[in-house]
């Protein structure tokens, strides 16, 4: 007897039962979760399967014209350009009510999915099955995550770390914002009304309107909202300080109230004001002056804010007394308490208490730079040695000028001129 052979009958056909028990021939869910289209190479994940069974037939149909303008899935590089100008198009479009981002999401790419020519028509984008594959946004930074991020990566000191947060913890306390999204160009332009009411300087207008773009310019180059950052500071750039509060002219110090600052100060406070005055430095300058900064009575160093511009000053009698009788502790000529550098918060604290134990609470350390200069150009001191003298770049005389400080000697005697006797 011959062995019976079994008949061939061909590749099962594969299909997929649904839960309502319907077959959808052509497709099948393999192990790992993923969804197979029979006869392609085409593999898609969805967790939804009904949403994976339109987006099955969406991508089989034959006639893709009759329900949308289909786009074969065959180009998914143009998903990225596209995504962000289509997400924001149709946002504009659905439901208002759909404020959080995670079922925006869910409910743009179900109507996509399920009706792409209504969604086509809503927002004019003829194209709308490039966007069967949405990528889920990711949730938006709380305000305490932007406001760590800048005080535990931000590279600068203490103080003006704490100057920007409180800048834009009174920029979402005056405006009343909950979440990024609610940064609008009316709220931006209402919340600049109310900062020049409060008749502030021009400088700290600045400061606080620098302060809150920093907060999200920092957050953005941490890779946060990306997107949505670059739109508030779009609207962000509306801030600016008033032109009208801002002060421009020097204010030298007065004689007399220089005399006052003079007799009330001891010590270091001393040997401070009479640097600021004798070299024409600001205060932030003066503080970080070295010992070897100071050679044959003169001083010879660059600008820590150009590096490149040098400074130069022929230090006086009296100067020089007030500094021999620093104690050197460190290579810095100022220290605070705990003998680290002074830093320029304690050197205005400092001066704000001698200037009202002198009881001249008016005067700021500024005025004393400013009357410096303004003494050397009054005694008609040529304006290149007054540039010497404040630092400012004066071509090659700055190479000369290090070789010779006594080059500024009549502008310094000038000052003490008109200040000291």
């Amino acid at each position: 007897m011959g062995m019976a052979t079994k008949a061939k009958t061909g590749r099962k056909r594969i299909h997929h039962r649904d839960s309502q028990d319907t077959t959808i021939n052509g497709l099948s869910k393999m192990k790992d979760g993923r969804w197979r289209i029979i006869g392609t190479h085409i593999r898609f994940t969805e967790a939804d399967e009904r949403l994976a069974i339109a987006k099955f037939r969406r991508m089989t149909q034959s006639d893709p014209s009759r329900d949308a303008i289909f786009m074969p899935q065959t180009e998914p590089e143009r998903y990225g350009t596209e995504n962000a100008k289509h997400i924001r198009s149709l946002q504009l479009s659905m439901n208002a009510a759909l404020v959080d981002p995670a079922s925006l999401w869910a409910h743009v790419r179900k109507e996509i999915i399920e009706r792409p020519l209504w969604v086509a028509e809503q927002v004019g984008i003829e194209q709308i099955g490039y966007l069967l594959d949405l990528p889920k946004p990711e949730p938006l930074p709380t305000f305490d995550e932007l406001k760590k991020v800048w005080t535990t990566y931000a590279k600068c000191a203490t103080n003006q770390r704490q100057k920007v947060v409180r800048a834009w913890d009174d920029f979402v306390e005056t405006t009343g914002i909950e979440n990024l999204r609610a940064i609008t160009p009316q709220l931006v332009v209402s919340y600049q009304d109310d900062v020049y009411a409060r008749e502030l300087s021009g400088k700290q207008q600045q400061h606080m309107f620098g302060g809150i773009r920093r907060v999200l310019s920092f957050a953005r180059e941490r890779a946060l909202a990306v997107d949505t950052i670059n739109q508030c500071l779009g609207y962000l750039k509306i801030l600016k300080p008033s032109e009208t509060s801002t002060v421009l002219d020097p204010k030298p110090i007065e004689v007399g109230d220089w005399q006052k600052l003079h007799a009330a100060s001891v010590g270091e406070d001393r040997a401070m004001i009479l640097i600021c005055l004798n070299a024409a430095m600001y205060l932030g300058e003066a503080i970080r002056l070295e010992w070897s900064d100071i050679v044959e009575g003169c001083i010879s160093t660059r600008r820590e804010k150009t590096g490149k511009c040098v400074r130069v000053c022929v230090l006086w009698p009296e100067t020089i007394e007030a500094v021999r009788a620093v104690e050197r502790k460190g290579d810095r000529i100022f220290l605070n308490y705990r003998k680290e550098p002074l830093r320029i918060c304690g050197a205005m604290r400092r001066f704000s208490a001698l200037a009202d134990t002198a009881k001249v609470p008016h005067v700021t350390a500024s005025q004393l730079r400013d009357g410096a200069y303004t003494a050397a150009v009054q005694a008609n001191v040529t304006t290149a040695l007054c540039q010497l003298l404040v630092g400012h770049r004066s071509g090659m005389a700055d190479h000369y000028v290090l070789r010779n400080p006594q080059m500024v000697k009549p502008a310094t005697e000038a000052i003490r001129a008109h200040y000291l006797l």
